[in-house]
């Protein structure tokens, strides 16, 4: 277990899988205040263990709210088994998302058929009480005031929080990940993918101007306004090469991976990643690239 401190009061867990490359990747955040905290996209079910694990090391004793930035099994599969330790706690998350976790049954069959046995490593999705569930733009969490918005994109359900000069926000910018050379970023655009509404809540997020950007996969971007500009013109990047692509069959996606990897600098820095990381990211890279090349097709239907 790694635990890491980008700022005071705030950290990050790695909560890693016995799979390759699933390290240094799902890491949800803690931010404390005394013997209380808030945590943000608590992980997988299989996790669980090793954030409580992690929580007992920070000395925190009680949680003042759970953020969900969105339901997808990696970021809130394991709310509910938060529960167990700490029973009551309000869990935020989009209007559209909460009856799928009060009710995970469709969300759990639909992970299995999309994820197959990454899924089974992810642990099923664990209910959350219905009383505990809840929204809103502006809430009162102990001793925080968190203000929400809505940033749908890289899901219909996706949501970001402010907690004073920091936002979460989830995949809003994709993935990154710090190298020596610089910072390797990739749009995470699943299908169904609408690129305005990702761009729109790109736009969103950086009329903030918050001072921190925690991201879900990976980490803290030290200057926020640039990470959500590469973010933005990733879209650009990846819809263009996918349109020049467009009627290839389904085994284009080699191809448009290649060419990405020649014309978006950022993305290019795969090549750069520890090897069992690059396997990982080319699986996701595939999914991004699915969203973009449907997304292509219905603009031209």
């Amino acid at each position: 277990m790694a635990i890491h401190q980008p700022l005071e009061d705030l950290f990050f867990v790695d909560l890693d899988l016995p799979r390759e490359g699933f390290r240094r990747f799902i890491a949800p955040w803690v931010l404390r205040r005394g013997e209380a905290a808030l945590v943000v996209d608590p992980g997988p079910r299989a996790t669980v263990p090793v954030l409580l694990a992690a929580l007992r090391e920070l000395g925190v004793e009680r949680l003042g709210g759970i953020l969900l930035t969105h339901i997808h099994i990696d970021h809130a599969g394991g709310a509910g088994l938060l529960l167990d330790r700490f029973p009551g706690v309000p869990v935020v998350c989009h209007p559209k998302g909460i009856p799928h976790l009060a009710d995970p049954t469709r969300l759990w069959e639909g992970s299995r058929k999309i994820l197959g046995d990454l899924a089974a490593a992810y642990g099923e999705i664990a209910v959350v009480p219905q009383e505990s569930l809840i929204f809103g733009e502006a809430l009162e969490l102990g001793a925080w005031r968190v203000s929400a918005l809505e940033t749908p994109g890289h899901a219909a359900h996706h949501a970001s929080y402010i907690v004073g000069d920091v936002v979460f926000a989830g995949e809003v910018a994709g993935m990154r990940y710090e190298l020596s050379s610089g910072v390797y970023q990739r749009p995470a655009t699943p299908p169904v993918f609408h690129p305005d509404v990702y761009r729109a809540s790109i736009d969103r997020v950086a009329g903030v101007g918050a001072a921190h950007l925690c991201l879900g996969h990976y980490g803290l971007a030290k200057r926020p306004a640039e990470a959500l500009e590469v973010a933005r013109e990733q879209i650009g990047i990846w819809m263009a090469v996918a349109a020049r692509h467009r009627g290839a069959d389904e085994g284009a996606g080699e191809a448009i991976l290649q060419e990405l990897l020649e014309t978006d600098q950022h993305f290019a820095r795969l090549r750069e990643l520890p090897p069992d990381i690059q396997a990982r990211e080319r699986y996701f890279a595939f999914n991004s690239i699915a969203g973009v090349r449907g997304a292509v097709a219905a603009a031209t239907n």
